[in-house]
């Protein structure tokens, strides 16, 4: 049977699962009623013992509280816990969220209860977004390894290597698939899936001379994207963007694109385009005419072929655009 999972990729799907899961604390499902309260102990107390998970006596869950994604309200040992969660597939944190959260949750329950805030994502959370996710210091983050090691770690507490709940054995199955996506990219490019690019870009170091935090985002759950970009000039020099969709494995190729996305307005000319559009095709790279470059905000793309069906063949090929980017423009 076809898993689920495979097709409800937004995050609401996951606010539904773990919706159950929690509401399911005392089921007739033993398995269930038990993986739910092992899971919501880790929750409160980052400790996986299924001692633990006998302590919680009561749970009541609550969908899309004042927009926050998921609100629990626990006992723990005797102790009332309110725990949230922002749910993340594939996004980030965005608009102060996280800060807004946490004030509701404050002025809404008072100071007799136990609060915990989780940020849960079953992805890759990259170098840039553990940076300002570090900012909301009260916030516990949970990221795809840290959620897979709960599901493994019930598992083999309990001498198996599945659920037998078709429901977990779906999410546990899904799960694995990214983990494993991340964790152990196949050797072959050609077999990488959305996933395995991403934790590549994450993993890959640029050249010298480039920004080391670069801008690596989703767009829409359809590829993930990389910028090469000139240290101290990310908003006066154009950058080179790398998509996954971009990547042809029947001819090995990737194509890149050079562009202005970060490049403050003021610093876009009419005189400074036609400087850039020139070193592009004095460097043999295929310029983009369009008319509006403060909406089109590409100028320029190329193909690269990776000699090679492996990532040190695809790390050659990133290190050659880093230098070509610094050749092109660097001041």
């Amino acid at each position: 049977m076809k898993n689920l999972f495979k097709y409800a990729t937004k995050e609401l799907s996951q606010d539904a699962f773990l919706c159950w899961l929690f509401a399911n604390y005392d089921c007739e499902q033993e398995e269930v009623s038990i993986f739910s309260r092992y899971m919501l102990s880790w929750l409160i107390s980052d400790s996986l013992s299924i001692e633990n998970s006998n302590l919680i006596t009561s749970v009541d869950v609550v969908k899309q509280f004042k927009n926050i994604d998921i609100l629990i309200k626990c006992s723990f040992q005797g102790v009332l816990y309110v725990i949230i969660i922002e749910d993340k597939i594939s996004s980030t944190e965005h608009n102060e969220q996280l800060n807004r959260y946490k004030d509701i949750i404050k002025n809404h329950y008072n100071t007799s209860c136990q609060k915990r805030y989780v940020f849960f994502k079953t992805d890759i959370i990259g170098k840039e977004e553990i940076t300002n996710l570090n900012a909301y210091s009260e916030w516990k983050i949970k990221q795809v390894k840290d959620i897979f090691e709960v599901f493994q770690t019930f598992l083999k507490s309990n001498n198996k290597k599945d659920f037998d709940n078709e429901i977990l054995h779906y999410y546990y199955e899904n799960l694995s698939n990214i983990f494993n996506a991340i964790s152990n990219r196949p050797q072959k490019v050609s077999d990488w899936q959305l996933h395995s690019w991403h934790s590549f870009f994450e993993d890959y170091t640029p050249i010298c001379g480039l920004l080391y935090n670069t801008e690596i985002r989703a767009y829409q759950k359809q590829y993930y994207y990389y910028k090469f970009i000139i240290d101290g000039h990310e908003k006066d020099l154009p950058s080179i963007e790398v998509r996954s969709r971009d990547y042809d494995k029947e001819k090995n190729t990737l194509k890149f694109r050079v562009v202005v996305y970060n490049v403050e307005p003021n610093n876009i000319t009419a005189e400074i385009i036609t400087e850039w559009k020139n070193i592009l095709t004095a460097n043999s790279i295929r310029v983009c005419n369009r008319k509006d470059i403060t909406k089109n905000k590409q100028i320029g793309i190329f193909k690269c072929h990776i000699k090679g069906d492996n990532e040190k063949a695809l790390k050659n090929v990133f290190d050659k655009v880093g230098h070509l980017l610094k050749a092109l423009f660097a001041l």
